[in-house]
């Protein structure tokens, strides 16, 4: 089984684009020195990519683009980072389209919601009143508590359960849902919006905390190792 990792902000490094220019892939140079791949070449490298796989996980970094989601851009907002936008909306829009599992957590949350059509709030702290602290100095070592109704796929997944407590690094969350998404669970204090999950198949899930922050048989985080089961599962084929 093969799952592909989109890790951090140093996948398309220039050493990765010199590779793309060589293999005859088209680059547009944009402001600052950035590349950004055409829309074309990042969903043809991504169907090369994404042949023999069997998951995809996008993971943390910098913000989603506003403009991608018709947004003016908040001054909290990090640079743009169009090739990596236009190189993971690609490798998404191909594992859908393949009926490849899914995982998207904290800004890969934010990108299945934005790619499905959905936008976000670029500053939770200015942007929504009642909102708790959900980024802080203490960084991997803040958390706080989230909740899921009774009738949704965590309920499944922790019987008995409604609550936990996780680890929440981020100053941006979802604001309208995207098309076919549905709530997982929400900050418990201000009612963030935490997971989502999409309706039927292929499978979806991404969540807003960081489960690689939760070390196993913590006293007080929640255990997301039936979360991760329930990902590698859909990637081996089987039901979830």
């Amino acid at each position: 089984m093969r799952i592909l990792l989109v890790e951090d902000d140093r996948l398309l490094g220039d050493g990765v684009k010199a590779g793309l220019c060589g293999a005859g892939f088209a680059v547009d140079w944009v402001r600052d020195g950035e590349a950004a791949l055409a829309a074309v070449a990042a969903e043809s490298f991504a169907a090369i990519v994404l042949d023999g796989l069997d998951g995809l996980i996008l993971t943390g970094g910098l913000d989603v683009q506003p403009e991608l989601y018709g947004a003016e851009r908040h001054p909290t907002t990090d640079p743009a980072r169009p090739d990596r936008d236009a190189w993971e909306l690609a490798l998404l829009a191909g594992a859908q389209r393949r009926g490849m599992p899914v995982f998207g957590i904290c800004r890969g949350l934010q990108l299945i919601n934005v790619a499905l059509g959905g936008t976000l709030f670029q500053d939770i702290a200015t942007q929504v009143e009642t909102a708790g602290p959900h980024v802080h100095a203490d960084y991997d070592r803040h958390s706080h508590a989230i909740e899921w109704a009774a009738d949704s796929g965590f309920a499944k997944l922790y019987p008995g359960v409604t609550s936990g407590d996780v680890v929440s690094i981020h100053h941006q969350s979802i604001n309208a849902l995207g098309r076919g998404l549905r709530v997982e669970a929400r900050s418990t204090s201000d009612g963030i919006i935490e997971a989502i999950r999409l309706e039927g198949r292929p499978y979806v899930l991404g969540v807003q905390w960081h489960p690689e922050f939760h070390p196993p048989g913590s006293p007080t985080l929640m255990d997301c190792t039936p979360i991760l089961d329930e990902f590698l599962n859909a990637a081996r084929g089987r039901r979830w």
